[in-house]
């Protein structure tokens, strides 16, 4: 039986298709949450909106640093598996409890399959570049998500290699309906084209007060001109009162809200300005501008379209100029990387039938 690990709300996008196909053809499966962002509201209204399975158990891993979290994680992971053991462990993408899982995985001799497999963003002393490094490393079949990022795990030297598609836009076409149809952006006062949704909450932006002020003070600029929609996170929240910083009133700042409400956002947006990873193909497939507050990128596709604009630490000021250029540009005929067809977890689940290593049992 195929043990799926999840630890993120990102995490949990990327599997609901996964679980699906699984329930579909009446494969057993299992669900570990490490609980690295768990919290009872949101977790529950993600594993709610997505139709996942509730999971079997949660290790109750939160609160740590880094290294603490991984290293608990592979202690209760490992305790649970000496009692409860999986034919197979399945990860996705590259938070802390994709590595933890993954080396638990490989110390018990269990069969390794890595989700979203081959991103590169080639920083060493990126957290994210550490855990999907190790774990491709350690994965007996590894399915990426695009052209470049299978030439990533190629040119490593890796094997068992499966070019898939991507799951997070299985997630947004399969609840297309949903957030299309949803009232929330409309309920939050808004008109169709004439917003922009912004997210900022990775460690590297919200832990400088230099970046975080620097990157406030251009949101509350351009919300002078164009409405923005600001989704707070929690660790963003509290650095801003921490370094002093304030929020624009013209900034319409709301709380984390659930993916079908988010993607409501995002696809009647102008466009999007964000440090996230997974945004950065959301954004690219829905076809919607987006600005991607980081130094540097593991998915290098949607920029190398236009679509996307890697916004530097030394390129801040620019932000207010880069988005009235950039928000009202249409992109209708950018090109949609190959297999991003909404048919990634079929494929997946064909590949891990027919290989010799799973076994569903």
């Amino acid at each position: 039986m195929v043990n799926l690990i999840v630890g993120t709300r990102p995490n949990l996008i990327k599997i609901a298709p996964i679980c699906a196909e699984l329930k579909k053809r009446n494969l057993p499966f299992t669900i570990t949450h490490t609980g690295q962002h768990f919290d009872s509201n949101m977790s529950k209204v993600f594993f709610d909106k997505l139709n996942i399975p509730e999971p079997n158990i949660n290790l109750e891993v939160s609160g740590f640093n880094e290294v603490e979290t991984v290293s608990t994680i592979m202690v209760r992971l490992d305790n649970y598996y000496q009692k409860n053991h999986p034919s197979s462990v399945l990860v996705v993408g590259d938070v802390n409890s994709t590595l933890a899982a993954s080396i638990v995985a490989a110390k018990n001799n269990i069969p390794l399959i890595h989700v979203e497999a081959g991103l590169r963003s080639n920083v060493a002393n990126q957290t994210e570049e550490q855990n999907r490094i190790v774990s491709d490393h350690l994965a007996n079949i590894l399915f990426p998500t695009t052209e470049s990022s299978k030439q990533n795990l190629i040119n490593e030297g890796l094997q068992n290699i499966f070019l898939v598609g991507n799951t997070m836009i299985d997630s947004l076409l399969n609840n297309y309906n949903l957030y299309k149809n949803d009232n929330f952006y409309i309920n939050q006062n808004l008109q169709e084209n004439e917003y922009i949704v912004c997210t900022i909450h990775r460690p590297e932006n919200t832990n400088s007060k230099k970046k975080l002020s620097k990157i406030f003070e251009n949101i509350n600029s351009l919300s002078h001109k164009i409405k923005i929609i600001l989704p707070l996170h929690p660790r963003t929240k509290l650095y801003l009162k921490d370094y002093n910083i304030e929020i624009s009133p013209k900034v319409h700042v709301i709380d984390p809200i659930d993916y079908i409400r988010f993607m409501n956002l995002v696809f009647h947006s102008r466009g999007v300005i964000s440090d996230s990873g997974g945004i950065q193909e959301e954004t690219h497939y829905l076809k919607k501008p987006c600005l991607t507050i980081r130094d540097f990128t593991e998915r290098n596709e949607s920029v190398n379209t236009g679509i996307n604009i890697l916004v530097k630490e030394d390129m801040y000021d620019d932000i207010f100029d880069l988005s009235m250029n950039h928000f009202w540009k249409e992109f209708n005929e950018i090109e949609i990387p190959n297999k991003w067809d909404g048919k990634a977890s079929q494929r997946i689940v064909d590949i891990l039938i027919d290989s010799n290593d799973i076994k569903f049992i």
